[in-house]
């Protein structure tokens, strides 16, 4: 599967730069763990794309996260794959044949439609709703249970946004650079993340498992 790039995960969200982290009230600690479902983009409207922050909004379980994201990565990057976003050429010496390139630039060739398409399509769905999963936290010897050696955690998790922040989404984050440069294979709807402390590579789809 190709790389992705952060400039290309920030097109995919619209964004120059953004809030990075949607207040948070210190009043009122909600414990870590539990498994009622707390939204940590309701009130943020940190996603740069308008019709992400909307339905991101609404969300009132990991299901509804889970389909919002592959919704909006569908409507977003099919058209993308038809008119913007392409494929380095195999032994090219200008473009980096395992990272997506925009089209029109030299050796970026469109992907082909049908089955290579529908293949990346799934490859982002599982890496958007990996990235809007995690949060950022302070990895240190009171969190490391929960705070992997990367500084992430799981949203599903840890429902303090205290101490799991939204990541950081603008076009110099270190945060999505990270889940970038460190995904594993995939596992279940999202992808672990190497260094996932066993709470941190919390899924979707392993919640879903210890519900049925």
């Amino acid at each position: 599967m190709v790389k992705l790039t952060l400039s290309f995960v920030m097109l995919g969200l619209g964004l120059a730069t953004a809030a990075s982290a949607a207040p948070v009230d210190d009043a009122k600690p909600v414990p870590v763990g539990g498994s009622v479902y707390k939204n940590p983009y309701k009130d943020s409207g940190i996603v740069g794309d308008a019709n992400l922050n909307a339905r991101l909004a609404k969300v009132d379980s990991e299901e509804d996260l889970r389909d919002a994201i592959y919704d909006w990565v569908s409507a977003t990057y099919a058209p993308k794959f038809k008119s913007e976003i392409g494929t380095c050429k195999e032994k090219s010496e200008r473009c980096d044949r395992s990272t997506l390139c925009q089209l029109n630039t030299p050796d970026c060739v469109k992907i082909n439609p049908g089955e290579e398409i529908d293949q990346m399509l799934e490859y982002l769905k599982g890496f958007y709703l990996t990235t809007f999963t995690h949060g950022h936290c302070d990895h240190n010897s009171k969190t490391k249970a929960w705070c992997s050696q990367l500084g992430l955690c799981s949203k599903f998790y840890v429902k303090d946004d205290g101490k799991c922040k939204n990541l950081n989404f603008t076009d110099v984050s270190v945060d999505v650079t990270k889940i970038i440069d460190h995904l594993e294979g995939s596992n279940g709807d999202a992808y672990a993340v190497q260094y996932d402390v066993p709470v941190g590579a919390y899924t979707w789809a392993e919640h879903r498992k210890t519900k049925n």
